[in-house]
């Protein structure tokens, strides 16, 4: 099967209506790493704060405290992760 054959199938399959659109679906071009090329976090390591000299004053974090134990995941690492954070 033809790349825009496959286009076409999984865009028959997606239930979207594409039959508007401003680009040509033959077009469009996969991006980013394949699948399962991100990294995951399987094992995080926690520093103090002070030694994270990695983060910027302004950087977005999240904070949680869980057992009277604060830790923060910087939101820059959790998206480069594409870790989500969305609530259920």
């Amino acid at each position: 099967m033809s790349s825009s054959g496959f286009f076409a199938a999984a865009l028959s399959l997606s239930g979207f209506d594409f039959t508007k659109h401003s680009i040509s679906p033959d077009e469009i071009q996969g991006g980013g790493p394949p699948k399962d090329r991100i990294p995951a976090i399987l094992d995080p390591q926690f520093i103090p704060a002070r030694e994270a000299t990695f983060l910027a004053d302004d950087d977005e974090l999240i904070g949680v405290v869980e057992s009277g134990v604060a830790k923060a995941y910087p939101l820059r690492i959790l998206t480069w992760h594409e870790v989500s954070m969305i609530a259920s």
